[in-house]
């Protein structure tokens, strides 16, 4: 499964953003996902030089976890799993 199938799958939106004045950083992540980190939820993100680069970062990074969405909405959305073999499209 690559990220862009997990995306559909959740039924999520992925951003990416590109910063002026960062040197050209790009940054990635899904609008409103956090992951589980324990008891935690942790706002990750995926950057990178490119938008490839920022997509292969966060991918990276959510491999292994569990995805919450709209996680400070009062009816939380739902969570799923990412595989630890998420790959980049």
């Amino acid at each position: 499964m690559n990220i862009l199938d997990l995306a559909e799958v959740c039924g999520e939106e992925i951003t990416l953003t590109y910063f002026p004045n960062q040197g050209g950083r790009w940054c990635c992540r899904f609008s409103k996902g956090a992951i589980k980190d324990g008891r935690m939820l942790a706002g990750v993100h995926g950057n990178g030089q490119t938008p490839s680069a920022a997509i292969m970062d966060y991918a990276r990074q959510l491999r292994g976890h569990r995805l919450v969405f709209h996680d400070m909405d009062p009816d939380r959305r739902h969570e799923c799993n990412v595989p630890k073999g998420l790959e980049c499209p």
